[in-house]
């Protein structure tokens, strides 16, 4: 009897390498497996990368682990700078159809 390393439910193999009980339990680990290795690869790569918080008045370095836009003293904030950009968008908008219409 061998214990299956995702449930650890006993069960009788029908091969020397067999590690799951089921296909199921098979399947389910390699999705967890692969997500994991997913976002180890994503950390790798913001790791070579700098990022910075996307308000304008701040200069601050984004951690690898942060996966806002926003560091942590803005992020409280997001939904406030992104009103403001909407609104500055909408004034610019609105001022560059003004001076077609003149």
């Amino acid at each position: 009897m061998k214990q299956c390393v995702w449930c650890q439910a006993s069960f009788e193999p029908t091969t020397k390498s067999q590690i799951y009980c089921t296909e199921q339990c098979r399947v389910e680990a390699t999705k967890h497996n692969q997500k994991i290795k997913y976002r180890e690869r994503k950390l790798d790569q913001r790791k070579k990368k700098k990022r910075i918080c996307a308000n304008f008045d701040c200069d601050n370095t984004l951690s690898i682990y942060n996966d806002s836009k926003f560091c942590v003293s803005c992020f409280f904030s997001e939904h406030v700078v992104l009103h403001e950009l909407n609104n500055i968008k909408r004034r610019t908008n609105a001022e560059n159809s003004q001076d077609t219409e003149h």
